[in-house]
């Protein structure tokens, strides 16, 4: 709780287009951010100000050359109270649980391409 991490996308094309950030808390939700994807890259510092259950994934809304397509969604559990002496293992786990989100959304770019 009161840890801010930062979700890094990365596509494997440089892509450049909207993607919807969603999430939800503790099953309320989905709850929408909107934002731009340069050269296949978007980043954002995010808070996590309630404790429980968070799922976060992505949607690209899709351009002339890739169809709309959806990351696989993750996981993270925020607790309450002090955070842990170790923000720096914090951050990692964070960052490879958006890495695997990122390679779910650049899986469904591909799949999609090709049909």
């Amino acid at each position: 709780m009161d840890v801010d991490f930062i979700l890094h996308v990365e596509a494997s094309q440089p892509i450049t287009g909207s993607i919807l950030l969603r999430w939800t808390i503790n099953g309320a939700g989905p709850y929408t951010f909107s934002a731009q994807m340069v050269d296949g890259v978007y980043e954002r510092t995010f808070a996590c100000e309630s404790t429980g259950n968070w799922t976060i994934w992505f949607e690209w809304e899709g351009d002339e050359v890739y169809s709309p397509a959806q990351s696989n969604s993750v996981t993270v559990h925020i607790n309450p109270g002090t955070p842990p002496s170790d923000s720096t293992m914090l951050i990692m786990i964070v960052m490879a649980v958006v890495v695997v989100a990122a390679i779910g959304l650049a899986y469904s770019y591909f799949r999609d391409k090709k049909r």
